[in-house]
């Protein structure tokens, strides 16, 4: 057996506190990324909530159309093609679809635009992800919400506004 004395324990208790304080930044790190991923996910989760609870009519502000006129009336343009496939009983359902950008436009670009986060990761390290990746795919959707939603009105009526054919 070894015999303990003073410079032993000190050296070994000083292992210990490098060590713990080595390990300290990866927990915080880990934290922080649950942290940023819980958050990210009850977004998600809020704009699902939003976008079932607008379908559904749930919103008190949003009431469900009684007739096809009445349901003219509340889409933003009275020009709306509703395809002859969609059974009668449906067509509100679909007229709420065709509004549901105008309800969740700034929840769904705010909560997007903290995707700029994840290249920040990558680029701390705190991530092991491609760079370029994660670059192109937060660029993509951000061009997608941001970009195209402003430049084509056309796609925020989805699911569609297309005469027939």
């Amino acid at each position: 057996m070894s015999r303990v004395t003073a410079t032993n324990f000190f050296n070994v208790t000083y292992k210990a506190l490098v060590a713990a304080a080595a390990a300290f930044p990866t927990l915080l790190i880990k934290t922080y990324l649950v942290t940023y991923n819980l958050l990210s996910a009850a977004g998600w989760s809020f704009i699902l909530y939003r976008t079932l609870s607008h379908l559904c009519a749930l919103q008190s502000s949003q009431q469900a159309p009684v007739s096809l006129l009445a349901g003219l009336k509340t889409t933003p343009s009275p020009f709306l093609w509703i395809p002859s496939f969609i059974p009668a009983n449906l067509v509100p359902l679909y007229q709420r679809a065709c509004t549901t950008y105008d309800e969740l436009r700034t929840t769904t670009a705010s909560v997007q635009s903290a995707a700029v986060l994840e290249v920040l990761h990558v680029l701390l390290g705190l991530v092991r992800s491609s760079l370029a990746t994660t670059t192109i795919q937060v660029a993509s959707r951000l061009f997608s919400v941001w970009a195209i939603t402003a430049c084509f009105p056309s796609v925020r009526s989805s699911p569609s506004r297309l005469p027939p054919t």
